[in-house]
C-alpha cells in the first residue's frame, strides 16, 4: 500500500510518537501511540477521501512513522506500558493502541532495512533493536 500524505501529517505522526520518551506513566505514554495512529489515520482517511480505516490499512505507515521517530527504549517503554495499565484501561482504546505498538514492534524487529525505500541503515537502527531484544 503506498501513503501519500504531506510531509508536515508525516511529521506530526513521528513527533507524537516520539514524546514517549518524555513521558513517565504508562497512560502518557500509551496516548503518546495512540495520538501518533490518530493522526496518521485521520490523515490517510482525509488523503483518500474514505470515512474511516481498518487497523491493517495503518500497519505499513505505522511502521514507518516507528522508524522515522527512532524512540529510545521502545521495547521496555511497551512491557512497562503493558505491565502497569490495569485491565479497564486496556479494553478501552488503549488497548488497541498497546495492541498495535507490538505489532508494529514486532514487525520492525523481522525487518531487514533494505526492505525499506529511502531509510538508511543507521535510521533503521536494526542492530540497535536486536541488542535490546536478545
Amino acid at each position: 500500500m503506498k501513503v501519500k500524505l504531506e510531509e508536515d501529517k508525516w511529521e506530526k505522526a513521528v513527533n507524537a510518537l516520539k514524546e514517549i520518551d518524555e513521558k513517565f506513566s504508562p497512560i502518557d505514554k500509551v496516548e503518546c501511540v495512540a495520538n501518533s495512529l490518530t493522526i496518521l489515520t485521520d490523515a490517510i482517511n482525509f488523503s483518500w477521501g474514505k470515512g474511516s480505516l481498518g487497523v491493517d490499512d495503518c500497519i505499513q505507515p505505522f511502521v514507518y512513522v516507528m522508524i522515522k521517530a527512532c524512540p529510545q527504549n521502545i521495547i521496555s517503554n511497551y512491557y512497562y506500558c503493558s505491565l502497569y495499565l490495569n485491565e479497564k484501561l486496556q479494553m478501552k482504546g488503549l488497548g488497541s493502541s498497546l495492541t498495535q505498538f507490538d505489532l508494529i514492534i514486532n514487525i520492525v524487529k523481522q525487518m531487514k532495512c533494505d526492505e525499506l525505500v529511502g531509510v538508511t541503515e543507521e535510521q533503521f537502527g536494526k542492530d540497535e533493536v536486536e541488542e535490546t531484544t536478545n
